[in-house]
């Protein structure tokens, strides 16, 4: 008898030990579980992507390359898009900065300058959650989970890469995009899985497309094999401007 106390007593010392000890050993395995739940955006590696271009304006078509930089801190992210065809010369310049959350890209500034229009800069104030637009010289409240004309492609990467399944055809998405002006609803459809035939070779894409009531038409190919990278884009304004990048060479960095 005197035995059995002797070990019920050594079993009551140790058993909070013993699981303080297996909480302590936990705790990590715990916090990354939660935090992969709560996460809805995967940001990809830091890559330049080289395209081929074709431009068709009015009557035009014409050739000419593009780069699209995209740079992941961790915290930050940064893109900066140039787009340039022959004889034309500069179609396209666009960057966007801002942070990095678990839900994706959270824009600080946008700017973007087209072919035959001035530059226009858009500040997005989240100390006081406003957006000011140098178009206009408006400000409008900073709503949630908002994207500017840059960061939506990569958001919709960012999207893909943590939760792939909502990705297969037939599925809807919806994202608030900053325009020159306001915050639209971009309502993205995606259509089809198909190969195509690159540069690069056959690469497996994901066929997006956002389709708007002035039937301007934005596309993307994502490859989930190449990290959801968009190896293919095109902007369509249905008047006299199609911009449309094909991938010729991805450049880890």
């Amino acid at each position: 008898m005197a035995s059995d106390n002797k070990q019920t007593k050594l079993l009551r010392w140790l058993l909070p030990f013993i699981c303080s000890t297996v909480l302590v050993a936990m705790t990590p395995y715990i916090m990354a579980k939660t935090t992969a739940l709560g996460k809805t955006a995967s940001p990809p590696p830091s890559v330049e992507l080289q395209y081929i271009v074709r431009v068709k304006m009015t009557a035009m078509s014409i050739g000419g390359k593009s780069t699209i930089q995209w740079d992941n801190k961790g915290d930050q992210y940064a893109i900066h898009t140039s787009a340039k065809a022959n004889l034309i010369g500069q179609v396209l310049e666009s960057s966007s900065k801002g942070h990095i959350d678990a839900q994706g890209l959270k824009p600080d500034i946008f700017r973007e300058k087209r072919i035959r229009k001035d530059e226009t800069i858009t500040e997005f104030n989240r100390t006081a959650n406003t957006v000011t637009f140098s178009e206009s010289q408006q400000t409008i409240p900073l709503e949630k989970e908002v994207q500017d004309r840059a960061s939506i492609v990569w958001q919709l990467v960012s999207m893909a890469r943590a939760a792939p399944e909502k990705f297969s055809p037939g599925s809807k998405l919806t994202q608030k995009v900053i325009g020159r002006k306001e915050i639209d609803l971009w309502h993205f459809a995606v259509l089809e899985e198909v190969t195509l035939q690159t540069a690069l070779g056959d690469i497996r894409t994901i066929h997006i497309e956002r389709r708007d009531n002035k039937n301007k038409t934005t596309e993307v190919w994502l490859a989930p094999e190449k990290e959801w990278y968009p190896v293919k884009l095109i902007f369509d304004d249905n008047k006299n401007f199609r911009l449309e990048q094909s991938i010729q060479t991805i450049i880890p960095k």
